[in-house]
């Protein structure tokens, strides 16, 4: 748990030039999960043969602009990013 806490304080800290919105984030999750998990069960194998996309999802972890965020949208950016490092 304290493993992938840090990772995740990682990836926010390692804010590359270009920032990304938190809807981007939440938009890009929410396809990802919606054709994952199904009924609470993730595809891990699926997931497994092609890392590109949570790949690609870890990475924009790290830039998510949180300038004009208020407290519930960071708190559901917070859980969805546990949520993707946990997968």
């Amino acid at each position: 748990m304290k493993r992938l806490l840090l990772i995740l304080i990682t990836f926010i800290g390692l804010q590359p030039a270009q920032a990304a919105s938190i809807a981007q984030f939440t938009d890009r999750a929410d396809t990802f999960l919606a054709s994952f998990v199904e009924e609470g069960n993730v595809a891990y194998r699926s997931i497994k043969a092609d890392m590109g996309e949570i790949n690609a999802l870890y990475e924009l972890i790290g830039t998510v602009d949180f300038s004009q965020a208020g407290e519930a949208e960071r708190k559901a950016f917070y859980i969805n990013a546990y949520n993707l490092i946990v997968i």
